[in-house]
């Protein structure tokens, strides 16, 4: 009988502290007195308009007051709440480096949820209603362009066939305006080159609806064009990481060749490796390089 009642003894005890546990989840007494301001709360209203529109409330300062009248329609239940807190997204959802440094945000990324701080060094202004690539250097503008937010670059980001610069000055060997582009204007005023292709390209023109003018866009330099094909998500070996264009052919810079001042230097997209060209040249057998317009992400 002793060790019956010991047993029935420590299995109430069992009970009573695992019931002493369980009230510390929640207190069930009051925070204070209804007459006491302590005793103030937010309403489910006020919670739901805080994750609605951000709205500042403020709980009552003094006594309770019984309404005049029940609650209105403009209650909002928990379903209601839910629907409205954010939640995770690691396909679109920014990181700490996406943002400048200091700047506080809120995290949609699993293990980066919630109040987070930017780590970005250096501001590069992204155009709303975009899209970031997988490893967040790209973003897509959807007008036509894509940013670099390592460099702040904004390239053209469809690079079709009728952007391939033949160099020649030879008019009898053209069979579109751009075959009769060449590098630099020489002496020929009629044919279109590719400095005033560029200068020319503008919003409402060439698939582009970025908002830019005449003079905007222009040709990228040697390092400009190696930026492309460094760092995170680079560019190269067959990849062009969202852009459309050729994977196999040389780019054209502005940068001239150090040895050869009649010489311009082309940039390898597979492999980096740079080739200096005649910036003329006439024949069927002239040097044919692809042209890749950037900009600056600061429009006027």
């Amino acid at each position: 009988m002793k060790k019956i009642a010991i047993r029935v003894s420590l299995f109430l005890s069992v009970i009573i502290l695992s019931a002493a546990s369980l009230t510390r989840a929640g207190d069930l007494n009051a925070p204070a007195g209804p007459t006491e301001s302590g005793s103030a709360m937010f309403t489910l209203g006020d919670l739901y308009n805080r994750l609605d529109t951000g709205a500042t409330v403020l709980k009552r300062s003094g006594p309770f007051t019984e309404p005049a009248a029940s609650p209105g329609s403009t209650m909002h239940n928990l379903n209601e709440i839910m629907n409205k807190a954010p939640v995770i997204d690691d396909t679109a959802g920014a990181g700490p480096e996406h943002v400048l440094s200091g700047k506080t945000y809120w995290g949609l990324q699993s293990g980066k949820w919630g109040l987070q701080i930017g780590t970005r060094l250096g501001g590069v202004i992204l155009k709303a209603g975009g899209s970031f690539s997988p490893g967040g250097r790209w973003y897509d503008n959807a007008d036509g362009t894509i940013t670099d937010t390592t460099t702040g670059l904004v390239w053209k980001k469809t690079l079709p066939t009728d952007n391939r610069v033949f160099v020649t000055i030879g008019l009898n060997n053209c069979v579109s305006q751009f075959d009769c582009t060449t590098i630099m204007i020489i002496g020929v005023p009629s044919q279109i080159d590719i400095f005033r292709y560029c200068g020319e390209l503008q919003n409402g023109s060439n698939g582009l609806t970025d908002g830019s003018r005449l003079n905007d866009w222009r040709v990228p330099s040697v390092r400009e064009m190696q930026s492309l094909m460094t760092g995170p998500e680079a560019i190269g070996g067959g990849n062009l990481q969202g852009f459309s264009g050729s994977t196999t052919d040389n780019y054209w810079t502005v940068s001239q060749d150090t040895v050869d001042p009649d010489m311009a230097l082309t940039i390898n997209i597979v492999n980096g490796v740079l080739n200096p060209r005649k910036k003329a040249a006439t024949g069927p057998t002239a040097f044919r390089g692809l042209l890749w317009p950037v900009r600056s992400a600061l429009l006027p």
